[in-house]
């Protein structure tokens, strides 16, 4: 049950960063989006919906227009029978908490080595309440090896943008093989520590 309860939190976790759930007026009816440059997290999110639901996904690859812009990978399906699936409070044991911090790390994180191979690794986002989550979650989970702090990170230049919120990961034990074995992330790029697109 582990490795379904991981891709359960996965799953939850991304529709809480890069997927989106909107009301589809046009066919009355709940829609799951997600548009990314990962193919890893496409393929991912793939399987959690076939091991979950018995659903299996079309992957879109669209091309950009500009060479030097990434091919985007986009999957769309309605899930108004499952729309209670996508909540919060079912994030209910260490698996799935495990699974939601790593979508969100792969959604929007970022990692790098900095002088003398300290690493560091931050999550940017606009909604708070889901980063302190995440945080608490990475403290749960790591029992206790790993903490967080949060700051503001907005840009003051334009004050109609919103605000944005960063999540440092610290701990003495804080080492690139520690967070990521015990999160088990999906995007390569951003275990070698290359920044977030």
């Amino acid at each position: 049950m582990s490795e379904l309860d991981y891709k359960i939190g996965y799953l939850i976790g991304i529709s809480f960063s890069d997927a989106s759930i909107n009301f589809d007026n046009y066919n009355q009816g709940w829609r799951f989006d997600l548009q990314c440059c990962d193919k890893e997290m496409v393929n991912f999110i793939q399987i959690c919906f076939n091991d979950i639901f018995q659903r299996k996904l079309i992957i879109r690859k669209i091309k950009r227009i500009k060479e030097h812009y990434k091919d985007v990978y986009q999957i769309s399906t309605y899930i108004s029978k499952i729309k209670d699936f996508f909540v919060i409070k079912n994030i209910n044991n260490k698996e799935r908490k495990r699974g939601f911090v790593a979508a969100i790390f792969d959604a929007e994180g970022y990692s790098c080595l900095r002088p003398r191979r300290s690493l560091l690794i931050l999550i940017k986002m606009t909604n708070l309440e889901i980063l302190n989550t995440t945080g608490l979650f990475i403290r749960e989970v790591s029992n206790k090896t790993l903490d967080f702090s949060l700051r503001d990170v907005t840009y003051k230049r334009n004050p109609r943008w919103k605000k944005i919120y960063e999540l440092y990961i610290k701990g003495e034990k804080l080492k690139k093989d520690n967070f990521f074995s015990i999160f088990d992330t999906k995007i390569a790029r951003k275990r070698k520590g290359y920044s977030n697109v």
